[in-house]
């Protein structure tokens, strides 16, 4: 048990409680709920660092003696709710503490990211976003301390680090706290729109070289060139910056996710379908002489079929009993499911991987 080793284990824990990152870990609050707030250690060495670092229950407790963020008692662990915890999760809107960089090379790892703002800004949290391979797509999410922290740091104009055989950056401790947002179920991002400093350049290449390029003249064909050069160097230049936007803006850009009921409503179009009997019929009834129904509202005289029919209207009859279908119209289905309590059927996970 070195005094490196401990101060690793610690760091690791500071930010597994630290007010930023213990509001949105949704498995450490459930695990906290489960006992007025205090948590196995067992299941805190179980985590993918204190694995790393060979931690034991022993190594916790020295490590975190006379912690101000967590308190000890045998072998559990509780986050310490002092009043500013409580003022940070009474806090209406996050966002606006939260500023979105991209551009980064989709190489660079969590340390060298973190090394590499840590000159210009003190996150309170950085979260790297991953595509749908769960790899590294070059935007992240920094919190800083306050609105007007992450105003200051969107005036900056900061260049893009450039990776090589290694990355230039500032010397750190190589085992600098693991970030990574495996620890949290977030949202993914499937796409971006271009960045801001692009569209000017478009803009900028729209009213002047595409003009000069309508001359005929050997001048013109000259000043179209140095034109074209320009906008080249400015691209080049832009391209050469991270871009630095709020939360916010960075949420508009991004298409809203459908919910899981938008979607399930969405695999419904075209399935349902208004049914004619005469006399009352049960669902029972319906199943067994129209093939291929999944669902029956008798209520409403509505089904819905496993698979989109090819026909519009179709007659189907069995034992003298005689049932005629129409195809619900956009509209229609839209209203008929706008009154369902729609809900995906839930989906069994295993235990997620901790860092």
């Amino acid at each position: 048990m070195t005094i490196e080793n401990l101060d690793k284990v610690k760091k690791q824990i500071e930010f597994y409680f630290s007010d930023s990152n213990f509001r949105v870990d949704k498995f450490l609050r459930t695990e906290a709920l489960k006992n007025d707030g205090w948590i196995d250690i067992q299941t805190i060495l179980t985590f993918k660092k204190m694995k790393e670092y060979n931690t034991t229950l022993e190594m916790v407790k020295t490590a975190m003696n006379g912690s101000t963020l967590v308190e000890i008692n045998d072998d559990k662990i509780k986050k310490i709710e002092s009043e500013k915890y409580k003022e940070y999760i009474m806090k209406e809107e996050h966002s606006s503490s939260f500023a979105v960089v991209k551009g980064f090379d989709i190489h660079m790892s969590f340390e060298e990211i973190e090394i590499f703002l840590s000159e210009f800004v003190k996150p309170r949290l950085i979260r790297m976003r991953k595509d749908r391979e769960r790899k590294f797509n070059g935007t992240v999410f920094v919190e800083l301390g306050s609105e007007e922290e992450i105003n200051e740091f969107l005036k900056l104009k900061i260049k893009k680090p450039i990776l090589k055989n290694e990355v230039s950056l500032p010397e750190k401790n190589e085992d600098s706290v693991t970030k990574h947002d495996d620890d949290i179920k977030e949202e993914k991002i499937d796409s971006e729109k271009e960045t801001k400093e692009e569209a000017l350049v478009e803009d900028s290449l729209s009213e002047d070289a595409i003009l000069k390029n309508k001359g005929t003249g050997k001048r013109e064909r000259e000043d179209a060139g140095e034109d074209c050069d320009r906008i080249k160097r400015v691209k080049t230049e832009a391209n050469d910056f991270l871009v630095l936007i709020k939360m916010n803006d960075y949420l508009k850009e991004v298409p809203s996710k459908p919910t899981e009921s938008e979607k399930l409503i969405k695999s419904m179009e075209g399935k349902f379908y208004k049914f004619e009997a005469e006399g009352s019929i049960d669902i029972k009834t319906v199943k067994r002489i129209i093939p291929g129904v999944a669902f029956v509202d008798t209520q409403k005289n509505t089904l819905r079929f496993k698979h989109v029919p090819e026909f519009e209207t179709k007659d189907f009859e069995s034992e003298d009993i005689k049932i005629k279908v129409t195809k619900l119209n956009k509209t229609e289905s839209d209203e008929y499911t706008s009154g369902l309590n729609l809900k995906p059927k839930p989906v069994k996970k295993g235990r997620r991987r901790r860092n």
